[in-house]
């Protein structure tokens, strides 16, 4: 639920209509990033919607897990697995970053899943010198967001560049000696 205009002649159409999620509502847009619009949720809505949406997705965020622990000896490559599930009633798309990719990968990095369905994401570690290279900022970071309704179930990157919401888990990387 978001905040709508309570007309559809205030709906200001030419900027609604960029955003596909958008289009043909009356949800009021804001701009609130440098040449982009936002809907605003409806915190105060009489159904409640909004609050209970939010609490499952603060729940479901912090369920999972909080880092990747990997353990010596580190002169071979090590690879542990993580289960991603989409537990949410929508179609959604999902993308894996790292912030060392000499060291650590992630097969598949992206993806699409359809809602209850799950992908086992293999995280990877090469050999490295451990104790001999930065290993502070370490972290793999899940990204994910709804698709557009009718779309393909195939990966698209503009997802992410577009007027939804993309939510975003980092996963701090730990290494045992």
């Amino acid at each position: 639920m978001f905040i709508e205009c309570v007309r559809d002649d205030q709906v200001p159409h030419n900027i609604q209509n960029q955003y596909p999620m958008a289009k043909n509502t009356k949800i009021m847009l804001g701009n609130v990033w440098p040449e982009r619009n936002t809907a605003f949720p409806d915190f105060l809505g009489t159904q409640n919607n909004t609050n209970v949406w939010w609490a499952g997705e603060f729940a479901q965020f912090h369920k999972t897990h909080a880092k990747i622990v990997f353990n010596a000896p580190y002169d071979d490559k090590h690879v542990y697995h993580i289960k991603v599930i989409n537990s949410s009633a929508r179609r959604i798309g999902y993308g894996i970053k790292t912030t060392n990719m000499k060291r650590l990968g992630v097969d598949p990095p992206c993806g699409v899943l359809d809602p209850k369905e799950a992908v086992l994401l293999a995280v990877s570690c090469d050999a490295f010198a451990y104790g001999q290279e930065d290993t502070n900022n370490d972290r793999i970071t899940v990204e994910w967001t709804n698709t557009p309704d009718g779309a393909a179930k195939q990966f698209r990157r503009e997802w992410f560049q577009g007027d939804g919401m993309v939510r975003r888990k980092n996963l701090p990387i730990e290494y045992n000696p």
